[in-house]
């Protein structure tokens, strides 16, 4: 994948206005890959769910997000909380050597967005495995 890209809906960016809830969307455009999770496992809180390489997709956390608006928001200082669920596609490279208006070309859906650690890294999980059929246990 070239890039990587989220778009969510954060609390912070929610308005009440009479009976209805207003949220702004706010986009991440490319964090990267972290690529030693085993790193990132030894520096986690004791209490802190490990990755698993099997499951989660771990990001850097970006520097900075855009907002809906075009501006952008320092992403240190920015509290994520409502962005689960959010989707991660990955960015293939352009296959027409030229900014491409077919996102079908580009896009693939990579994951789910779980959480977040402000300054440290995003959380995913891979979407084979929340799109793979689960046995049924009713029986």
């Amino acid at each position: 994948m070239e890039a990587f890209v989220f778009a969510g809906y954060p609390s912070i960016l929610s308005q009440q206005r009479g009976d209805e809830l207003k949220s702004g969307v706010l986009t991440a455009v490319s964090p990267r890959l972290r690529r030693s999770l085993e790193e990132l496992n030894r520096q986690l809180p004791p209490n802190a769910l490990p990755f698993d390489p099997a499951i989660d997709l771990a990001f850097e956390y970006p520097d900075a997000f855009l907002k809906a608006d075009g501006t952008m928001v320092d992403g240190r200082a920015f509290d994520l909380r409502g962005i689960s669920g959010s989707l991660i596609w990955g960015v293939l490279p352009d296959p027409t050597g030229a900014l491409s208006a077919r996102p079908d070309l580009r896009l693939r859906l990579v994951g789910v967005m779980a959480e977040g650690s402000p300054g440290y890294y995003l959380r995913g999980k891979r979407w084979e495995i929340i799109a793979k059929p689960q046995p049924d246990t009713a029986a």
